[in-house]
Formats: structure tokens, C-alpha cells, sequence
């Protein structure tokens, strides 16, 4: 799986593959909960906002068409919650299968289910249009309707507005407001949000740095196995940065955070296996990590990084 400006790491180590990994390095942050799982990095312009709640949309009334009333096979056009829950499970298929027909399916059932007042329906919005699930990209969008879930205190929805205020995707970059942002769901329990915590922490951005906040802040992240979490402890051991250096246990990390298909971390272990860093050297599988980053439509600034290692290195 599902980012966006790098902010660079000023810690002095040696290599390509080190400086990659700090230019990088606790700007990690990834998708709020899994919307298939209810439980994780892109750049672009910022988009037009939405249309109003009440008024009608592109995706939402001209795609259901209106009627005098409900008809008994056309109920769940006006059921928000029937509409939610429809648009969960073509979420779910759009990313597991790449139906992108299904994405907009998707599209459609929330822009309808926000406009009759359901504000969940505007944290899985946010989050279409933040990862490109089913309808452009378009992080103007994805922060407005964002901010609307987030004001109802859906804790997915702050961490994405966090996440969007600290890169400046669709609003102007405030890291004091991401702080404030991400605290919200941190304190709710949201690993996303804790993970940007860590980073607020890491750097100081609305809060004093304190390298023991970040670890405590990214490890509660981890231990819920949310992606960015898991990538942000790796390269913590990675450099030995707040935890002491352990390169095997950062390949760990790693590993995980791969797996569930965090394009970050899948182009760190390629640096990892094309150098030998804390696995034996596999040109092969550094090879395979970095076309799995490229070709990650999520991040694409991991996709971009992805590209020129590859063209670096003649794989």
C-alpha cells in the first residue's frame, strides 16, 4: 500500500543508499487505517474543492440521478449508512484487485452518502482522492473533505488532515497545526497519527524535539502494525537514531512494513540487499524491492527514488 515532501535529515553517514534513506527518514507517514480492515507517502497539485455538502457534485446526485422518492430497489441511495457500507466493500476491491471501475463505484456511493450528512463517508472521500483510489488525485479535495470527518473527531480523518498540513498537500504547510492534528488521533488510538507524532517529535515541529517521544510515539505505531510506524522504527535502528544501531532489526522492520506494501520501505530494502546492509548481498531481490516501489502507485516520490536507483545501478 498507500507519501509526499521529503524533509532532509541533516546526519552525516556515508553512501547513496544512506543518503536516500535520510532524506526520507521520519517524513513517513502513510494511509490512515486500512479502509478494507477499518483500522497506512504522493506529490501533486492541489485540486479544486469539493462541491458543497448540500449542493449537488459531479460524482454524487448527476451519478444517482434524483427521484420524487426512494423506490424499494433504489432504498440505499438515500441510506448514508447502506451507502458507507457499499462503498467499503468496492474500496476494498479497487485495492486488492486494482478495479478502478469498482474505485469509482466507490467514489460515487460516498460522494452520495456525504452529501445526505455522513461524515464518515467524507474520511473514505479524503482518502480516495489522497491515494488515487478510484478518481484522480487531487489533495485539495482529499484535505477538505478530510477537515469535514476530522471536525466530527473521526480520528482517521485528523491523522490525514495531519498528514496533509505536514507535507502541504492541498493546504498550506503548518507543522504546529499537524502537531495539534496529529495529537487528536494519537490520543484516540490512531497509529497513523502516532506515527506523525514521532515525526513532530523527531524534528520539533510543534512541540520540543525529544528523541524519546519519537521512539515512544513510533513504537506505539508499530506495535499496531500500521506500515509507517514499522518503516520509521527500521530507520530509527537503521541509523541508531533515539534506539541503539541495529541494521538486521531496521531489515526487520522493514521487511514488515513491505509486506503491507508501504513503497518506502520496499525501496529501502532494495538499498539494503544491492549494498549488503544488514543482509547478505542479493542483487536479485534489491532489483525486485525496487521495481515493487516503482511501480507502487501510492508514493510517487518512492516511485521516482525507485527509478533512479534502478537507472543508477543498469537493473
Amino acid at each position: 500500500m498507500p507519501i509526499v515532501v521529503a524533509v532532509i535529515v541533516a546526519v552525516a553517514v556515508g553512501g547513496v543508499g544512506t543518503y536516500a534513506l535520510l532524506t526520507h527518514l521520519a517524513d513517513q507517514t502513510t494511509a490512515p487505517s486500512e479502509p478494507a480492515a477499518q483500522t497506512d507517502e504522493p506529490e501533486a497539485s492541489a485540486g479544486e474543492e469539493p462541491a458543497e455538502r448540500e449542493g449537488s457534485s459531479e460524482e454524487g446526485e448527476d451519478a444517482f440521478g434524483s427521484t420524487a422518492g426512494p423506490q424499494p430497489e433504489e432504498a440505499a441511495a438515500d441510506d448514508p449508512a447502506a451507502l458507507v457500507e457499499e462503498g467499503e466493500e468496492l474500496l476494498a476491491r479497487c485495492e486488492q484487485d486494482g478495479d478502478q471501475s469498482a474505485g469509482a463505484d466507490a467514489v460515487a456511493a460516498f460522494t452520495r452518502a456525504s452529501i445526505l450528512g455522513n461524515t464518515e463517508a467524507d474520511y473514505y472521500l479524503a482518502y480516495c482522492y489522497y491515494y488515487s483510489c478510484g478518481v484522480t488525485r487531487d489533495y485539495g479535495r482529499a484535505y477538505a473533505h478530510a477537515l469535514v470527518a476530522a471536525e466530527a473527531d473521526d480520528a482517521r480523518a485528523q491523522a490525514l488532515v495531519a498528514r496533509c498540513l505536514y507535507d502541504g498537500s492541498g493546504v498550506d504547510q503548518d507543522r504546529e497545526a499537524c502537531f495539534q492534528w496529529a495529537k487528536r488521533a494519537a490520543e484516540q488510538g490512531d497509529p497513523s497519527g502516532q506515527s506523525l507524532m514521532g515525526n513532530c517529535y523527531k524534528h520539533g515541529y510543534g512541540v520540543e524535539k525529544d528523541l524519546d517521544q519519537m521512539i515512544y510515539w513510533y513504537n506505539l505505531s508499530a506495535e499496531a502494525d500500521n506500515e509507517a510506524g514499522l518503516v520509521n522504527m527500521g530507520a530509527c535502528y537503521h541509523m541508531g537514531l533515539g534506539v541503539p544501531k541495529d541494521v538486521p532489526l531496521a531489515v526487520a522492520y522493514y521487511t514488515r512494513s513491505a509486506e503491507k506494501g508501504n513503497s518506502l520501505a520496499q525501496f529501502y530494502l532494495a538499498e539494503c540487499y544491492y549494498d549488503g546492509d544488514g543482509v547478505a548481498r542479493d542483487i536479485d531481490r534489491a532489483r525486485d524491492y525496487a521495481e515493487q516501489a516503482l511501480n507502487n502507485v501510492r508514493d510517487p516520490r518512492a516511485a521516482a527514488d525507485a527509478s533512479a536507483f534502478l537507472d543508477e545501478h543498469g537493473l
